[in-house]
């Protein structure tokens, strides 16, 4: 009887050993992956809000578009790309306590693609370059100032 008990026992450890394995490798995968966005790139913390609620996630900047990546996604791919010269970015507002998280400094923004309208919440510096960016001409585009 006690050496059924072992047994079973056995099983329960072998299983507690398995589940932390994935455990642990899902963690460094999270870590990796949120590592390998900002490389390279210019990366702000934006949450986007989703319904009454805001999802934190990085916001990738690159010469053509930002992409944002929700935190908690285990995806590769951004969940949403915005292309410069679509985004129309609102002026500035203070965030609302559930929406700074995080962030230091919150604003909250409106912003515009086509005709679809959405939040988000970044850093009040952040949203400096952001603007920056998105009112700039593109690198290798000669713009004439007048």
């Amino acid at each position: 009887m006690s050496k059924s008990f072992l047994h079973s026992s056995e099983l329960v450890a072998f299983g507690l050993g398995v589940l932390l394995a994935l455990i642990a490798v899902a963690v460094v995968a999270f870590v990796l992956r949120n590592r390998s966005i900002g490389r390279g790139h210019t990366a702000y913390l934006v949450a986007v809000q989703k319904g009454p609620h805001f999802r934190l996630g990085q916001a990738q900047v690159s010469a053509s578009s930002v992409r944002w990546y929700g935190m908690r996604s285990m995806s590769v791919r951004p969940s949403q790309v915005w292309r410069r010269g679509d985004l129309e970015l609102g002026p500035p507002r203070p965030a609302p306590k559930s929406s700074s998280m995080v962030l230091t400094d919150p604003v909250r923004v409106t912003c515009r693609i086509d005709d679809r309208t959405f939040e988000i919440a970044m850093n009040n510096a952040d949203y400096t370059a952001l603007r920056s960016w998105s009112e700039s001409a593109p690198p290798g585009i000669h713009a004439d100032v007048a």
